[in-house]
């Protein structure tokens, strides 16, 4: 793992583990690192470097584009953060 991915276990704990109520607080006050460790997510999760079982890659094909969108280099950090606070349960 990452040294950033590392530094932000714990939320990435709490962001799989909690809530809807709880997700959704705590993705609309991202800060800057966290929006940055779940864009590596995707990524990881878009070239294949995470195994999912076939009922969760059909569960994340219809955010693909989300998926995308997050990974994409020219979308500015704040559009990646209200795609995260607007997707709720498609990476957790």
């Amino acid at each position: 793992m990452s040294r950033r991915v590392t530094e932000q276990a714990p939320f990435l704990h709490v962001l799989t583990r909690g809530t809807t109520q709880q997700r959704s607080a705590l993705l609309r006050r991202l800060h800057n690192d966290l929006v940055i460790c779940l864009c590596e997510c995707a990524l990881n999760i878009l070239k294949g470097h995470v195994k999912l079982t076939p009922s969760e890659k059909l569960n994340l094909q219809r955010h693909r584009a989300k998926l995308r969108k997050l990974v994409d280099r020219k979308v500015p950090l704040s559009q990646k953060r209200s795609v995260q606070a607007k997707r709720r349960r498609a990476l957790c």
